[in-house]
């Protein structure tokens, strides 16, 4: 059986990672370091910018503006509060833009 190996590529890194990230609008803001009792990240849904458009299995960025996260909806949760919603952390805001605009230009 072959294996594929991937090579380290030769050329400069195209972001920078020093620089900041431009202000990006949090769809639902959360504290990263309070989890719920199963380690994920939790948030008010009324807090959304567009409840409606928080979906179970979407990607959101959520955390708060200083150090934004983007993670996977779980679930909605009613609670007597209101809805509570769960998620799963997938990266920070600047680790995902930084692999999407490798995957970019790889392609390219």
């Amino acid at each position: 059986m072959q294996r594929l190996l991937r090579t380290a590529s030769k050329r400069k890194p195209v972001v920078d990672v020093a620089k900041p990230l431009p202000n990006l609008q949090l769809d639902i803001p959360c504290d990263v370091q309070g989890r719920d009792h199963e380690g994920h990240l939790w948030a008010f849904l009324d807090e959304a910018v567009d409840p409606e458009a928080v979906l179970v299995g979407a990607l959101v960025v959520t955390g708060d503006a200083e150090a934004p996260v983007v993670s996977r909806i779980l679930r909605i949760e009613d609670r007597p509060g209101g809805g509570m919603v769960v998620m799963d952390f997938v990266g920070t805001a600047a680790e995902i833009e930084r692999t999407l605009i490798r995957a970019r230009t790889a392609s390219t």
